[in-house]
């Protein structure tokens, strides 16, 4: 099931980069990483109660039956958006016309790779991309550590909102909290929208014109966090449950602005190899994902939740330094990285033809 889930979030960032032009590639890439995140927030109240309900097992029953019902949707609805295949394709379809002539596509020709270049391609490339460029080595890092939180919180959550009262089933639906606080993205996506639009009357837009949300992100993570670190039992009393949800509200808000500027940014400084650097990104995601739930317990438990939160606040305040570095460095990055180079070196605006509104002969 892993291996499975995890080829969506490998292949779609790069078809969106296929599918739309960088200027509005981010909208693209803002709704499917909203989408995601709004997923990932509202499972575990959806896990909880369909459990204690219907039981465990109707947890794949009905994963099953939307599967399914997707699987559907895609075979019919969703056509091929590789511009290279695409253009092989129209190469074809004007062979008749050409004569003599023998076209070919400046690229190599899709096909099904051998078990040696399969490797090379899905494996290794990714590594490189991961160990030899800075920019995804550090912001898969954060990415990952930001995203990895919601997880953490499934076992963690439990443990903080016990003293309020709220029994093993209904702490879940505080994961609304972090929904909401994801939602209230868009009205900030629409104001970067504006305003990168304004810019790019007098300039060449760059990719760090639009890690403004990874600014941001950051800087309602450390607050966030440090809210819910402070205003819960043990060693504070008193104070309304409202006021952590607020603080979980601002977790949910930094967690996808730092997923939506980072994966943005790495979409349009690996055009050409979105994929695999995504592909390396989601692999250090899944691990940490996977890896939280497992000492979440023992930390809270451990440590108590002011102490525990107060470690991630803390972690989440080193991190606030981050943006303007690459703010300020991020260009030098990209022009010294080697795939970054050859993304910058190609010409990213190459489209393939329209095959169904072209003419043939």
């Amino acid at each position: 099931m892993g291996a499975t889930l995890s080829i969506p979030s490998t292949i779609n960032v790069g078809s969106l980069e296929d599918m739309w032009e960088p200027a509005t590639q981010g909208h693209a890439i803002y709704a499917w990483v909203l989408s995601a995140g709004l997923g990932a927030a509202l499972g575990p109240i959806y896990g909880t109660y369909v459990t204690s309900v219907l039981g465990w097992r109707w947890l794949y029953h009905i994963g099953s039956i939307g599967s399914t019902c997707i699987l559907v949707v895609l075979l019919l609805g969703i056509s091929e958006t590789r511009p290279s295949k695409l253009l092989g394709n129209y190469l074809i379809a004007i062979k008749p016309c050409a004569g003599t002539l023998k076209l070919r596509t400046q690229t190599a020709d899709d096909h099904v790779p051998d078990f040696h270049t399969f490797c090379q391609s899905a494996i290794i490339q990714p590594a490189k991309l991961f160990f030899q460029e800075p920019i995804i080595l550090t912001m898969a890092t954060l990415s990952a550590i930001a995203f990895s939180l919601l997880f953490l919180f499934t076992e963690s959550l439990d443990i903080v909102f016990k003293p309020y009262g709220f029994s093993p089933t209904s702490y879940s639906l505080a994961f609304i909290a972090y929904a909401i606080g994801m939602i209230f993205g868009i009205p900030v996506r629409l104001v970067e929208f504006f305003h990168l639009k304004k810019r790019a009357e007098t300039k060449q837009l760059e990719p760090e014109d639009k890690i403004v949300g990874f600014a941001t992100g950051a800087s309602a993570l450390a607050a966030g966090l440090w809210l819910m670190a402070w205003t819960t039992p043990p060693l504070v009393h008193g104070i309304d449950w409202v006021v952590p949800m607020i603080g979980l509200a601002g977790a949910g808000f930094a967690s996808n602005e730092i997923e939506y500027a980072l994966g943005n940014y790495l979409a349009d400084t690996y055009t050409v190899y979105a994929s695999s650097a995504f592909a390396a990104y989601s692999i250090l995601r899944a691990l940490l994902s996977g890896i939280f739930p497992l000492f979440a317990d023992q930390m809270y438990n451990g440590l108590g939740s002011n102490i525990a939160g107060s470690i991630l606040a803390g972690v989440a305040t080193l991190w606030l330094i981050s943006p303007y570095i690459f703010m300020k460095y991020g260009k030098t990055l990209r022009e010294k990285g080697k795939f970054a180079k050859l993304s910058l070196e190609s010409d990213p605006n190459s489209q393939a033809p329209d095959v169904l509104g072209a003419q043939i002969c």
